[in-house]
């Protein structure tokens, strides 16, 4: 069947359904020599809230730590620089009574999609807004950023910008290549007219100087 942009969440949520239920089988069948009190068991614990209510935020784990960056602090439907969460928090996830940590930041957005590769994270487009000479009206626009966090020294670092504003989208590395699928690319003037990422960019951490790589993905079919 031929593989487009619109079916690769439904495709990547097929496969995490089919590996998680294998392994709930193998569990159900590997429970026979349990006693009741090993089998009652709490598998979640309760961790301390965020500071805020936050949606659309960028979030990955790295060593112990859950990290989350920026996200929307405002109305359901409302939009605005004001609405963006101005931090960038971590929380050591094996402790219960662990607080949140406060961590350098960088430019708030929400849609942004946050990765790493073992060592770093690296925060990828995301949508902010601004203001038109016009009028005092928040305007949409889908970033380029692509920055390494650094959490040794807790520093940003700036490395080759996406292509094109990306937001809404979604982030992985595979190997030592990070690759940026779907998403919009919502801009001031063009916000009527905005698309849908029908490509994928990728990029190779070990070779930072040659950019980033478009990949078509009306060539690929399974």
């Amino acid at each position: 069947m031929t593989f487009t942009i619109r079916s690769f969440p439904l495709l990547c949520i097929a496969v995490h359904c089919i590996i998680q239920c294998g392994a709930f089988a193998n569990d159900i069948s590997n429970t026979d020599d349990l006693s009741p009190k090993e089998s009652t068991q709490p598998l979640a614990q309760l961790h301390k809230p965020l500071p805020e209510p936050l949606t659309s935020f960028g979030a990955a784990v790295l060593g112990e730590y859950l990290y989350v960056f920026s996200g929307h602090d405002g109305d359901a439907h409302g939009f605005g620089k004001e609405m963006l969460v101005d931090h960038f928090r971590r929380l050591r996830f094996d402790d219960p009574n662990a607080e949140w940590e406060e961590l350098a930041m960088h430019d708030s957005a929400q849609s942004t999609a946050l990765v790493s590769d073992g060592k770093h994270l690296y925060r990828i487009g995301g949508l902010s807004f601004r203001k038109t000479q016009e009028s005092d009206k928040s305007e949409f626009d889908s970033t380029t950023f692509f920055t390494r966090y650094n959490i040794e020294k807790d520093q940003w670092d700036e490395l080759s910008p996406l292509p094109q504003g990306r937001s809404s989208h979604d982030a992985a590395v595979l190997g030592r290549t990070v690759y940026a699928v779907g998403g919009w690319n919502l801009q001031p003037d063009e916000t009527r007219d905005a698309f849908w990422h029908e490509k994928i960019h990728a990029f190779d951490l070990d070779k930072p100087k040659n950019g980033w790589r478009e990949i078509d993905l009306s060539l690929i079919h399974i």
